[in-house]
């Protein structure tokens, strides 16, 4: 038991060392296919995430924000892989060793740090997702259906990325007694 406790440090380094190698590493064009994968990773990282706030967060403001998360996100998921069928590219049908290393230390928390880690989580997931959408609707390496769907898919990205900086801003998850 006296090893548990080094669980969530652990983690951590190597969610720091991880999101360091990802972006020291040259982002070139992504093809068809990795944004189709990098997509429904994320996506479902975001369902899989705001799953978890749904069940431990005591927070308004964050327990309606995970849903739209869910809503939003499972929506997109259906249709990027209804999309990725037609043009016969393989959908993963689970998130990255990271996003399931932030799902394993989001977990270990609770109360107003879950909240904290969840709003946190949700900000740095939507500012990549950002980048993978809006780097797919530019990339001459990615089909044009795929294009267009990164394309009437940012508005909602960015809406999203709005939603929880203003959570942020607002002190959501902060003890309020």
């Amino acid at each position: 038991m006296t090893g548990t406790k080094y669980i969530p440090q652990s983690l951590t380094v190597l969610l720091a060392a991880g999101w360091l190698s990802g972006a020291l590493a040259a982002t070139p064009e992504p093809t068809s296919q990795q944004f189709v994968t990098k997509a429904t990773e994320a996506n479902l990282a975001e369902i899989k995430t705001s799953q978890i706030a749904l069940s431990k967060s005591e927070d308004t403001q964050v327990r309606n924000f995970a849903q739209e998360m869910i809503d939003d996100h499972t929506k997109a998921n259906e249709r990027l892989a209804a999309l990725a069928g037609r043009k016969n590219l393989k959908v993963p049908d689970d998130t990255d060793m990271m996003h399931k290393t932030s799902l394993k230390l989001l977990e270990t928390k609770s109360g107003s740090s879950f909240d904290k880690s969840y709003i946190s989580q949700m900000e740095k997931d939507h500012q990549k997702a950002l980048q993978l959408f809006r780097d797919a609707a530019k990339s001459t390496n990615v089909d044009v259906d795929l294009k267009a769907f990164a394309t009437s898919t940012l508005p909602t990205l960015q809406q999203h990325e709005q939603s929880v900086a203003k959570l942020a801003a607002s002190g959501s998850g902060a003890s309020k007694r």
